[in-house]
């Protein structure tokens, strides 16, 4: 008998929603899913696997193992095998004092590469209906590999699609089924091959699409079926030297026409940006920020929005820029200061008070000891074993505060 433990905190916005992988694991070792909070009789079940979406997400499995009082050492425990798995595992052996097995990859996955994480050859996932809305996954991997990205260069695999046979045929089991809104699983919805076919499908059938998250290589393909809609891009630096350079090849030129072309269809555009690239050049953002702003001013028959998330560079293993310098606070902080500044002066928040992280709305990133806590989880080893299991007795939320971040870091 398997308990499948899910260790998405308390408090994660997506409470409610469908993780697929998590299903999909369920469904391959016959197993129960339970929140981490969950007390329960473990007698009954000889594997206990719990599933990590987020590096954090590590500190949750300790608070589990104590309310069932099941020893966390392997070295220690007899009566029961742990199981480890999902994207935030790595291959760094963090869990390896704990766990009996770490697992890599995906559990329907039927080759093994080369860094042993397990893959699927084809993507047969089934569809999954929960509180009257439905996940189809279309893809797996990125046929884009920036080279910071830690999905492209390790977790994702190579590029998959699912067969548009099948695509249709789960779509129109989703409608048989009364369901009115669906997600399509894919790090980038507009680059399957037949998502002109699946919008069309959508459309017809008043099926609402849940993500919009677009890679600009394929923003013509899909905006014009988005319509009205807010989409989300990665754009990752606004300075076209930073961007190319780390493997994101779209010019200032092309970026500007694919802007144009979306304000065409939709209601707004959430730009997604990460400070600490090596070699950016921030006075670029400054500057597109007042184009932007300029933009939204010229289109006055509709109301435009413009979003900017910014999270912190992590130079993550396994990916060609895993050798490059962590983020400096105090070079990041300066910048900040001048970023929340041009937000206020070009009319994206209208605010009197100053714009920092607590009042950012989550768009500032991590702070330092939060980032540090991060990176050290990223690239450490056995040597945690021992804080990861005595730090948190309660678990984690969503974010880490500073005074948390600090405890376990100086522990």
């Amino acid at each position: 008998m398997v308990l499948l433990v899910d260790t998405l905190p308390r408090n994660s916005r997506n409470q409610g929603s469908i993780n697929l992988g998590i299903e999909i694991a369920s469904k391959k070792l016959d197993a129960k899913i339970v929140p981490w909070w969950t007390k329960l009789d473990c007698n009954e079940y000889d594997t206990i696997a719990f599933n990590v979406f987020y590096p954090t997400q590590l500190f949750n499995i300790w608070p589990f193992l104590y309310r069932n009082n099941i020893e966390p050492l392997k070295s220690k425990r007899s009566n029961i095998r742990l199981i480890a798995g999902g994207q935030g595992i790595g291959n760094n052996g963090i869990l390896n004092e704990i766990c009996d097995e770490v697992f890599l990859g995906e559990i329907d996955g039927d080759i093994v590469d080369s860094k042993g994480f397990h893959r699927a050859s084809t993507i047969e996932s089934p569809y999954v209906i929960k509180n009257n809305k439905a996940v189809v996954e279309l893809t797996r991997g990125c046929k884009y590999r920036c080279k910071f990205c830690e999905y492209s260069w390790v977790h994702g695999g190579k590029y998959r699609e699912k067969e548009y046979d099948l695509v249709m045929q789960q779509m129109a089991e989703c409608k048989r089924n009364g369901i009115g809104n669906i997600n399509f699983l894919s790090a980038n919805f507009g680059g399957y091959s037949h998502v002109s076919d699946v919008m069309d499908f959508c459309l017809k059938n008043r099926i609402h699409i849940l993500n919009s998250d677009l890679c600009l290589k394929d923003a013509y393909k899909a905006i014009p079926l988005l319509r009205k809609t807010f989409i989300k891009v990665g754009v990752e630096s606004f300075d076209e030297k930073t961007r190319i350079d780390a493997g994101k090849q779209i010019s200032d030129l092309e970026l500007d026409e694919i802007i144009d072309f979306s304000l065409k269809y939709c209601c707004g555009i959430h730009f997604y940006l990460i400070y600490g690239l090596p070699g950016d050049n921030y006075d670029k953002w400054y500057r597109w920020l007042e184009k932007l702003s300029k933009k939204r001013k010229d289109i006055t028959w509709r109301k435009i929005r413009f979003e900017f998330s910014i999270t912190n560079f992590e130079p993550c293993c396994g990916t060609p820029f895993e050798k490059m310098p962590v983020v400096d606070f105090q070079k990041k902080h300066e910048f900040l200061k001048k970023w929340a500044d041009s937000l206020k002066e070009f009319g994206y928040r209208k605010t009197p008070e100053e714009i920092w992280y607590h009042n950012s709305r989550g768009r500032f990133g991590r702070k330092e000891l939060s980032y540090k806590l991060l990176m050290t989880l990223k690239y450490g080893g056995v040597e945690l074993t021992e804080k990861l299991i005595s730090t948190f007795p309660n678990g984690v939320n969503t974010s880490i505060n500073d005074e948390q971040a600090e405890k376990f870091l100086l522990t």
